[in-house]
């Protein structure tokens, strides 16, 4: 409860209700006999929730939200939008008693966290509008102020409204801004957390002071409203519930632009080209496309196998070495690695011992004339048997 008795002001300040204490909440507002609610904050600011929302989302006693842990229920009435705030009206009712009472809320929706209003004279517009309301007076309980901490943006109103209401009552020469401020933190420390703040507080008040006669701003022209509705759609609360529609077509963003042109290659057929560049099946085309790599497969498969038939008449090596190098492996297209073919190296004759040679051809075996015509005759033999 924050006090200013010269201007005749009370005020309850209190931070944005939680999920769990939105019953609490509405609990405060019926004991105190509030007649009006000051929301000047958003549900959700900056990606973070700053609030919860304690009032039923839709208009209608079908949608009434009932809080059975105290006893209430409350009713959206009543909803009227303007610029830079809305004006909701809800029926609080006692579930015990059945006694009600209406409420307003005055919902600030342009007041950034930790920032200012657009200007003093849209926030004055706001102040005006819960003046002419009557929820200010000295025969109706006190407002219900809320932002999400309760301290800097409803610091600020409550500042402007009673340095304006001293001004009216006492002359602006007799009214200390500062001196107000601080008889306001008595009650509630941390009112106005920003330089921000406060020097916007100085300006609403030099511009309510150049436009105010008294102190319900006669000279202010009227608020045009955006919108505004105080009976439940069903068409409109059925349409909240599907989906959006889906958006057009892409026909003009795909229609607009040509498509890229299939470059030419000489490993496809001319048939192949045709036939993509009219736009074909695309079935015939994969066929086609098939058919190409695998006969491009089958000539290299040829080829390596007459390769490897040719490097085969030429190997002098033993039955096991030869049976491996012929069977290239039936999963691998790679070609085998050409055989080294030195002539310094000299062939082993199977027929000799171990000790006629160390493989180097440093040996006596195979260095005269007869052996080598000797292994002549053998290797024509082996030929004629592979052929």
């Amino acid at each position: 409860m924050v006090k200013m008795e010269r201007a005749g002001r009370k005020y309850i300040l209190c931070q944005g209700p939680l999920p769990l204490t939105v019953g609490h909440f509405w609990v405060m507002v019926w004991e105190h006999d509030s007649r009006a609610i000051l929301m000047l904050n958003k549900l959700i600011e900056q990606t973070t929730v700053k609030c919860h929302q304690y009032w039923p989302a839709k208009i209608g006693e079908q949608h009434r939200l009932e809080l059975t842990d105290v006893q209430l229920s409350v009713v959206h009435l009543k909803c009227v939008e303007y610029k830079n705030f809305c004006k909701r009206t809800f029926r609080l009712t006692d579930m015990e008693t059945g006694k009600s009472r209406e409420v307003i809320q005055f919902h600030y929706t342009t007041w950034p966290d930790f920032g200012i209003p657009s200007s003093p004279v849209a926030f004055l517009q706001f102040l005006k509008e819960v003046r002419d309301s009557g929820t200010l007076d000295r025969d109706v309980g006190p407002p219900i102020i809320h932002c999400s901490a309760g301290i800097g943006r409803s610091g600020t109103f409550c500042l402007v409204d009673c340095c304006l209401v001293l001004v009216d009552k006492e002359g602006e020469d007799r009214v200390s801004v500062q001196d107000v401020l601080l008889e306001l933190r008595q009650y509630r420390m941390g009112l106005i957390q920003t330089p921000d703040q406060l020097y916007f507080s100085y300006q609403a008040i030099i511009e309510g002071m150049k436009r105010m006669n008294n102190s319900s701003f006669e000279e202010f022209e009227e608020l045009s409203v955006v919108s505004s509705s105080s009976q439940p759609n069903s068409d409109q609360e059925d349409n909240e519930d599907t989906p959006p529609p889906l958006p057009p077509p892409r026909t003009h963003s795909l229609t607009s632009k040509p498509l890229p042109v299939i470059p030419t290659s000489e490993s496809v057929h001319e048939e192949f080209l045709l036939g993509s560049s009219n736009g074909g099946d695309r079935d015939k085309v994969n066929n086609l496309v098939n058919l190409e790599k695998s006969k491009q497969f089958e000539m290299s498969d040829e080829n390596h196998h007459h390769l490897h038939h040719n490097n085969h008449h030429h190997k002098r090596n033993d039955s096991s070495n030869h049976h491996n190098n012929h069977h290239h492996h039936p999963y691998s297209n790679r070609p085998l690695p050409p055989i080294v073919r030195d002539s310094s190296l000299y062939k082993v004759n199977e027929l000799d011992s171990d000790g006629g040679g160390d493989g180097n051809g440093d040996g006596s075996s195979g260095s005269d004339g007869s052996d080598s015509n000797a292994m002549s005759s053998e290797d024509e033999l082996i030929e004629e048997n592979d052929s």
